[in-house]
């Protein structure tokens, strides 16, 4: 039987536990074959040189799979988060247009709660409270500080925030100066 047959298929085993020994395997497999061919006979372990490559292009593939899924996964990750946090920046300025227009009519005064929102029908659906980026969508995803506040007051007051942070610490934040930001939050309000 043909060594290169031999050790296609050795190698083919071995790289389904790494993928090094594939590539090798591989060389071989067709090396033996070839060799096998020219001998008209005389060298045998055909099967083995094909068990061998079909074995190691198997363990390559798989192997290979193996990185290109843990490189794909942290990017889906990625993009997810940030098509949530795209959705979280819409309900922020959605609700933060919503306090401006109660504003207009209260002379400058941001509602006292989110609720009044609801209540003078400038908000028609409270999933907008909702924060994406929250796992839990049963409480309001927002910390409102607009209470006592005035549209005329200092223009980096932050009106709103996000109660959830995205993987860089980052909230949604809603200012006076109507600008909805994805930013890492400070301790002044």
């Amino acid at each position: 039987a043909s060594g290169l047959a031999i050790a296609s298929l050795v190698c083919g085993i071995l790289s389904f536990f790494t993928c090094i020994t594939g590539i090798p395997g591989i060389i071989c497999g067709h090396m033996a074959l070839s060799r096998i061919k020219k001998s008209a006979g005389v060298i045998d372990g055909k099967g083995m040189a094909i068990g061998g490559l079909v074995t190691s292009y198997f363990g390559v593939f798989i192997i290979g799979l193996a990185v290109v899924a843990g490189i794909a996964f942290p990017m889906f990750a990625t993009i997810r988060e940030r098509g949530m946090q795209t959705q979280s920046v819409n309900h922020a300025k959605q609700i933060f247009i919503a306090c401006r227009q109660y504003a207009e009519v209260h002379e400058g005064k941001y509602p006292d709660n989110l609720d009044e929102l609801v209540k003078d029908e400038l908000i028609n659906d409270d999933k907008i409270f909702h924060d994406p980026l929250l796992d839990d969508d049963s409480q309001i995803g927002y910390e409102y500080f607009g209470a006592g506040v005035k549209d005329s007051d200092p223009p980096d007051k932050i009106i709103l925030m996000s109660k959830s942070t995205d993987s860089r610490g980052k909230k949604v934040i809603a200012r006076n100066d109507t600008s909805v930001e994805v930013e890492v939050p400070t301790a002044e309000r």
